[in-house]
């Protein structure tokens, strides 16, 4: 997804304004102003081309106590967290303007079968969600996805997956290559992520644990495997020379330089794949300072462009 410096030139926040505005033209039928009330349907589970059945709540346009007739654009979330992040607000904004809103947990999370496995499944389990959707009776065929960090992560496995009903994108401090710029950095492992991994990413009630496949081989041998990374990991930390598994360039391991002068190389390197992720319409806006990468970058005028020239030849 290209990346739009805020400014607060009248010239450029007008045209991004506008970028914003095309990006969800496809999904300008819903009603503007609350007209419907909300009926939830939780924990239903949608199946997968494998047989694994992932669970979503489903958020409806609502009257007078039921389900209001046609067919409406859905928004998607497809999250690794707590359903609940999700579900109150923005199925409290959404559905009332004509919207149907699904937050779904992706596969081995609060709920949904399968085992999970860092944005591995996503772009299979997304297209597969959006086949679903698109052929409910409720559903208009067009679907929007909402969300930030992982939950724009997914937007982007999903728009690689080019499932026809997606129609808009709003990742927000998403992830792209999570390779190269995410849980590492150019193949070294960010000891940010242990925070993440012990806390929001690995919850206590999550099919992971061994409670809830009690004669689950795989997982056993999965969690056993994390125990001895988590231990190889903090004995060696990216910055302690001479044995850190750091990929693929020894000589960085003495660097601090992606500390001392920003992100905005990794910007410059990772947005012509962000540019190529289809013909969709794509608005992205980012701070100065979020997730801890500095906005800013060369290769987004550059691209954008390119992009542009081939538009109109």
């Amino acid at each position: 997804m290209p990346m739009l410096k805020i400014s607060f030139s009248p010239r450029r926040l007008a045209a991004q304004v506008v970028l914003f505005c095309v990006a969800f033209a496809a999904l300008a039928q819903a009603q503007s102003q609350p007209q419907y009330e909300v009926q939830a349907t939780k924990n239903v589970m949608v199946p997968m081309r494998d047989g694994v059945k992932l669970v979503a709540d489903i958020y409806r346009p609502a009257q007078n106590g039921k389900p209001a007739e046609g067919r409406f654009p859905v928004l998607l979330v497809r999250t690794p967290y707590t359903r609940a992040f999700q579900d109150r607000a923005n199925a409290a904004f959404f559905v009332p303007r004509g919207y149907v809103f699904i937050v779904q947990s992706i596969r081995g999370r609060y709920g949904s079968e399968g085992h999970w496995r860092f944005f591995r499944d996503d772009p299979a389990d997304g297209f597969d969600t959006a086949a679903w959707i698109a052929a409910q009776p409720w559903s208009d065929g067009s679907i929007g996805m909402l969300g930030g960090s992982y939950d724009g992560g997914t937007q982007h496995a999903m728009a690689l997956a080019h499932p026809p009903a997606l129609k808009a994108l709003v990742p927000l401090v998403a992830a792209t290559n999570v390779g190269r710029y995410g849980l590492r950095h150019n193949g070294a492992f960010e000891l940010r992520f242990f925070t993440w991994l012990f806390t929001i990413g690995n919850p206590v009630d999550s099919p992971q644990y061994p409670a809830y496949y009690p004669g689950d081989e795989e997982t056993q041998r999965a969690l056993a495997q994390n125990a001895r990374n988590y231990k190889q990991y903090m004995m060696a930390p990216p910055f302690r020379p001479g044995i850190t598994p750091i990929w693929p360039a020894p000589r960085r391991v003495r660097s601090t330089s992606p500390w001392d002068r920003g992100r905005t190389p990794d910007w410059d390197r990772v947005l012509p794949v962000k540019l190529n992720l289809g013909r969709r319409p794509k608005w992205t806006s980012r701070s100065w300072n979020s997730h801890g990468w500095t906005a800013g970058s060369k290769a987004f005028r550059t691209e954008l462009r390119k992009k542009a020239r081939c538009a109109s030849s």
